[in-house]
């Protein structure tokens, strides 16, 4: 025999305390093809898995009334409205997400395009790593080489120009 399990997810009216809660796991286990039950006291909820073959959706409320607490069906409305709302949230975040990801992919590519500005490249780092900051920034302007305003505009090499 395989076994299906099915849950049952109830609104509960009158808890209000632990003893409660623990009334209503006692008396919903105590019946034949429970597998769990779990109690919200916040929420005013059960949500009970048991086997549809040998236990019923109506005998697990009929226990529940017989100790004291209204039974009713959870609200599918006010659950829907709260799947829509998070659906909602989780698309205005999926948007933002693709907003900042084309803003980064547009300032990697400039930063590819034209490298990185060079007002930035000469400021010193603050600490003891100034030092070597700066020297790098030096020998790097030192390994660039050297342009002229004569090689520029092809003036010949003849007028002085040096290269």
């Amino acid at each position: 025999m395989t076994w299906s399990p099915q849950r049952l997810h109830l609104k509960l009216g009158g808890m209000h305390c632990s003893l409660c809660v623990e009334s209503v796991r006692k008396a919903v286990l105590r019946l034949p093809g429970v597998r769990s039950v779990h109690v919200s006291i916040a929420h005013e909820e059960a949500l009970v898995e048991y086997e549809p073959d040998r236990l019923s959706a109506e005998a697990i409320s009929r226990a529940l009334e017989d100790i004291g607490f209204r039974v009713r069906p959870p609200d599918e409305a006010i659950r829907v409205q709260e799947e829509e709302t998070e659906l909602r949230r989780a698309r205005g975040l999926a948007w933002w997400a693709g907003v900042l990801l084309g803003l980064a992919s547009v300032l990697m590519v400039a930063s590819a395009l034209w490298g990185p500005s060079r007002p930035c490249s000469d400021v010193a780092a603050p600490g003891p790593a100034a030092d070597l900051h700066q020297a790098g920034a030096r020998r790097r302007l030192r390994s660039r080489p050297e342009r002229s305003s004569c090689s520029a505009r092809s003036v010949p090499a003849a007028r002085g120009c040096r290269r």
